[in-house]
């Protein structure tokens, strides 16, 4: 689940969250070379910090944790696959 965190939660941001809410999600908070804006309290009720994390697509700051995550939470070897490392992209 990818957040815009330059700005504040959305409705739609809420709904998507409602929509997964309970299920085996990733908290992706993108845009991080931007000033801060969504609410932390906010996130941090929803999601577990092990499963947060910042990254910035434009500068690709975050992609090493993110990556990381996503093998974890996945599964399998500690190397990320080209199509692990796809799919983090292709969400971001």
């Amino acid at each position: 689940f990818v957040i815009d965190a330059s700005r504040q939660i959305s409705e739609e941001d809420e709904r998507l969250m409602r929509v997964v809410e309970g299920q085996n999600v990733l908290c992706v908070l993108n845009k991080s070379d931007l000033k801060h804006q969504i609410d932390d309290r906010r996130i941090e009720a929803a999601y577990d910090k092990k499963r947060t994390v910042h990254v910035s697509a434009l500068k690709r700051s975050g992609m090493d944790q993110l990556e990381a995550m996503i093998v974890e939470n996945v599964g399998g070897s500690d190397v990320p696959s080209p199509a692990t490392k796809a799919c983090a992209i292709h969400l971001l």
